[in-house]
Formats: structure tokens, C-alpha cells, sequence
């Protein structure tokens, strides 16, 4: 085989990424990589002592041609999503040592299975049953990923990564490597907030609707979520009418806030409703004049009072009722840019008595307002490999020819075709490097 090196002066490549705030600290994430237990090439559905559960068609898998050889961006394992037989796979992990009230990021890469003909797969990530973020990897190379922030609850929360399949392939599968929790060290900004602790304001604005039937009444109430809240606000009634009783924003949360895209919209809930319930309508309402989105809980909130942070962005299910679709980036900045309604819902029960309190609402943006992308340019060697294709090759490096100076792995891979173009995207860190590729058995 040939191994060609072009001048790493000449070669350059375009990056184009979202900033991302620097991390303040990491929470540990066990076994992140998915290298215990070791498959070897081979791989296993719900694989004990891995620190991961594992339910239904998830698993781990080394370099196994029954699942196209995946090349791991670290160590030699990646954990597989696979939807078949009408079920969601899912990997989740409870994680300690957050500290209550801080943002925090889950980072990780993912790639499609490659195997002809290829069904891709999507999955939500979720912090417990919030969800962070909706995937679906371009293709068979891995790209990393960053979800959208969260804010730590308690000490402990569960990571899960749930494989959805929403193009109902009888079998899609996705793979996931390198997983890592960091904190989101910056702080959110306050767009709009309505906290209901001044009397002398009472309901701030806000008011109640009874979806197509008009105002609902809207009633200011001592106590709230939290030891030090003043009062909070309830829409109520004794029975179903056949309409949805939401609580309706004021002015401040409306009009131009553009700035909110990729913030969060944070408040405090509780509902009474105890039988004949339902949470499969619209938890949150957010509309234009011309856009309508609404975001899903799909469960009945809780009878206690329970801590909601709904992302601002198309990543997480958001869906556009007025084209009857999944919302997208363009959707929410037409919204955003001149709100109309936010509605948040008030009523779980179709048929028996229902009350629903209201606390701390915050509209939020990130520091800077709407991540911008940033451009930059670096230098990378490129590698032409000329080789069988199909066969396994490790790419090794060393700084200097010397005796002394043992070759290190950079990478491994299976020649797609040949000759093939590899970059070393840690090459602007050294002033030389040399590489050798060597045929594996």
C-alpha cells in the first residue's frame, strides 16, 4: 500500500461550530466511552456491569461487521440504539454530584449505522423525563453533539438516551460514544419574569382563558413553590366543558424576543386533577400572528408543586400547529421576533373538578443572546492512503524519526475507497509529526 503525506502548510480546512460557554467543572460520567465490558469484535444486547441499563435492543458493540465496524472517536467500543420490533431502545445512567440550581450540558458523538441499505435512526436525550435534545446523525462518521442546558434539581439526576425511529424503519439504528456532563458556567438572562410576591400587583398581568370559550376566571393566592414565595396564581373549575382552561402571559413576556431563541421559558406548576386525566394536549403555547408552536408534555404534571424548563429551540419537539409539522429554526425566530400569545395549560381533568397553580415564570436568553456562528482557520495534514479497500488499517504517528520515539495509534479505520483523503486534526498542535499505516489482522 501508499501512504502519501500532503504539506500540512498547503492543506487547510473551514470549521464551523456554535460557541459553547466554558465549562466550570465535569460531573463524572461512568464508563462514557462504553469500553467495559469489552465485546471485543463482537457486541451484546443489555451487556451487565457496564454502569449503563440497558433496555430492549441497546447494547455494545466493537468493531463487529454484523453492524458495519464502527470506528469509535474513543477507545474501540460505541453503545448501539436499535429500533426493531416496534420497541424504543434506550441507555440511561443516574448521575451524582450536581449541585442544585447550576446549568449543566451533556456533550457526546453519534453516527448512523452504515450497513446497506441504511436506515437512520433518531433518539431524544433526557435528563430524567426532561427532554434536552432531539438527534438524528447525518451519516456513518460520528459528529459531535452538545444539548441543549439544563438546570440541576438535586444532586442526582438520569441521563437517558431513548431511540424514537420516527421514520418507522423496520430497523434503524444509531450509535453513541464519549458521553460527558460539563457545566454551563455562564448566566441565563432575564427577559421577562412574573414571581407574584407583591400584593400590591397580585396577578401581574397575567390572566386566564378558557381556550375557545373565552376568559376564565384567574384567582391570586397566599403561599407558592417554594418557603420563600409570597402568592402564586390558579385557573380552576368543578367540571369538563368540553374546552381547555390555560393561563395567558401579559404584555412583557409578548412582542420582540427574539433573544429568547435557545433560552428557556422556567416556571412552577402543580395541578389537582386526580381521575379522568389527560396530558397528551398542549403543555405550552408560543405564537405570532401567522406561527402557532406548542410543546408537549405528554404526561399529567404532578400534585405537588413541580419545576418546569421548556427550551426555546427546534431540537426538542416543539411542533408547528399552523403548517402541521415539527418546528423548525425559522419557525421559532418568525415567533420569537413578535409574540403574540404564550399560553401556559390549566387544566388536566375533561370531566371532574381542576385546578392548576402557577409560580416564579421566567422567560430567559442565553448570555449573548442567540448563539452566532464563528469561523475558524486551521492547518491540518492530510493523509492519502492508497490501499485494499474494505480491510482495517491503523494510522500511527510519531514526533521524530528517532530509535527511541515508539510509534502511537492516532486512528483506525476501513479503507472506503482508494486512495482516501484522512486529516489529523490534532496536527496544528505539534511543530512534526510522521505517520505509517499498518494493515490490521
Amino acid at each position: 500500500m501508499k501512504l502519501h503525506i500532503r504539506n500540512a502548510t498547503t492543506l487547510a480546512a473551514l470549521w464551523i461550530g456554535i460557541l459553547v460557554p466554558p465549562s466550570a467543572s465535569a460531573q463524572t460520567v461512568q464508563n462514557g466511552s462504553f469500553e467495559t465490558p469489552s465485546v471485543g469484535t463482537g457486541w451484546q444486547y443489555q451487556p451487565p456491569g457496564a454502569s449503563w441499563d440497558f433496555y430492549n435492543n441497546s447494547g455494545i458493540v466493537g468493531r463487529s461487521p454484523d453492524w458495519g465496524s464502527p470506528i469509535a472517536p474513543d477507545g474501540v467500543q460505541v453503545a448501539l440504539l436499535q429500533s426493531a420490533e416496534g420497541t424504543n431502545p434506550e441507555i440511561s445512567q443516574a448521575i451524582s454530584g450536581f449541585s442544585v440550581g447550576q446549568r449543566y450540558q451533556v456533550s457526546f458523538a453519534a453516527s448512523q449505522r452504515v450497513l446497506a441499505p441504511r436506515k437512520d435512526q433518531d433518539f431524544n436525550v433526557l435528563v430524567d423525563n426532561t427532554l434536552i435534545g432531539h438527534f438524528q446523525p447525518a451519516g456513518g462518521s460520528f459528529e459531535d453533539f452538545i444539548t441543549t442546558p439544563f438546570t440541576a434539581t438535586s444532586i442526582t439526576h438520569t441521563l437517558r438516551f431513548v431511540g424514537l425511529n420516527s421514520a418507522a424503519n423496520s430497523d434503524a439504528t444509531a450509535f453513541i460514544d464519549n458521553v460527558s456532563v460539563s457545566s454551563a458556567s455562564a448566566p441565563l438572562v432575564v427577559l421577562a419574569e412574573s414571581h407574584f410576591d407583591d400584593i400590591n400587583v397580585a396577578v401581574d398581568g397575567w390572566q386566564g382563558t378558557n381556550d375557545a370559550s373565552g376568559p376564565e376566571t384567574l384567582t391570586y393566592a397566599i403561599g407558592g413553590a417554594t418557603s420563600n414565595s409570597v402568592g402564586y396564581i390558579y385557573v380552576s373549575e368543578t367540571a369538563g366543558d368540553g374546552s381547555t382552561m390555560y393561563l395567558v402571559a401579559p404584555a412583557k413576556f409578548r412582542g420582540d424576543q427574539h433573544a429568547a431563541y435557545n433560552g428557556f421559558l422556567k416556571f412552577n406548576l402543580k395541578q389537582s386533577a386526580t381521575s379522568n386525566t389527560d396530558g397528551a394536549g398542549n403543555f405550552v403555547l408560543l405564537g405570532s400572528s401567522d406561527v402557532l408552536l406548542a410543546f408537549t408534555l405528554r404526561t399529567v404534571p404532578p400534585r405537588t408543586w413541580t419545576f418546569y424548563e421548556v427550551p426555546l429551540n427546534e431540537n426538542v419537539g416543539w411542533f408547528n400547529v399552523t403548517s402541521n409539522r415539527l418546528a423548525t429554526q425559522d419557525d421559532f425566530h418568525a415567533v420569537l421576533k413578535a409574540v403574540t400569545r404564550l399560553w401556559i395549560r390549566g387544566e388536566y381533568s375533561y370531566n371532574n373538578f381542576d385546578e392548576t397553580d402557577l409560580d416564579d415564570v421566567q422567560l430567559l436568553a442565553q448570555p449573548s443572546g442567540p448563539s452566532q456562528p464563528t469561523l475558524s482557520l486551521a492547518s491540518y495534514a492530510g493523509i492519502s492512503i492508497s490501499g485494499q479497500v474494505g480491510a482495517s488499517y491503523r494510522i500511527e504517528f510519531r514526533g521524530s524519526m528517532d530509535a527511541t520515539n515508539d510509534w502511537q495509534k492516532l486512528a483506525e479505520l476501513v479503507l472506503p475507497v482508494s486512495p482516501y483523503l484522512f486529516f489529523d486534526t490534532n496536527s496544528p498542535s505539534s511543530s512534526q509529526r510522521f505517520y505509517r499505516a499498518v494493515l490490521m489482522p
